[in-house]
């Protein structure tokens, strides 16, 4: 089941401009298993949503245990962003249509025609990010507030990167 929405509308601008996440989903055996998927431009408030094939090993780990983790990082904005929920795979033509960007094509040739094209729909319940604010000498992940939410608080970042960066840091 997707969880109800989450308090999101800074999520949107924290993943903004971030090309790809590192999806986690957890195997029939236990292990954890991470990929690469080109991130989707997000709905305030929205679930978050990606490509994928129905016969894939990403899609079957899903099927056997629908929690997964999805994370971005930017480097060079020194920050990143960790959102954890359910995720479920769906076959929504008309959803795929207002999706589908023309750049998609070199990963998905067959594109809105693929029979074998799904939607991966991430209901979100736990968001986290670290920020450090301009790179200073010295600075570390490991020195990084974490921020964080779940279905039970509400979640916003109104000035909170001028918050991170004048308040003391410490470690997750």
């Amino acid at each position: 089941m997707i969880p109800a929405p989450l308090n999101t509308p800074c999520l949107k601008d924290l993943i903004a401009g971030i090309g790809f996440a590192t999806l986690t989903t957890r195997g029939p055996d236990g292990a954890l298993r991470s990929r690469p998927m080109v991130n989707q431009e997000m709905a305030s408030g929205g679930p978050l949503w990606f490509f994928t094939g129905s016969d894939t090993q990403k899609a079957s780990d899903i099927c056997g245990d629908p929690h997964v983790n999805v994370c971005y990082s930017d480097p060079a904005a020194h920050r990143c962003i960790s959102v954890s929920g359910v995720a479920r795979i769906i076959s929504d033509r008309r959803k795929m249509r207002q999706l589908w960007r023309a750049a998609y094509a070199q990963w998905l040739p067959l594109g809105i025609d693929d029979p074998d094209l799904s939607l991966l729909e991430i209901g979100i319940e736990h968001i986290g990010y670290w920020y450090t604010g301009p790179a200073r000498a010295g600075s570390t992940w490991a020195g990084l507030r974490l921020e964080q939410a779940s279905h039970h608080d509400a979640f916003t970042m109104r000035n909170a990167p001028d918050r991170l960066q004048d308040s003391n840091r410490q470690s997750d």
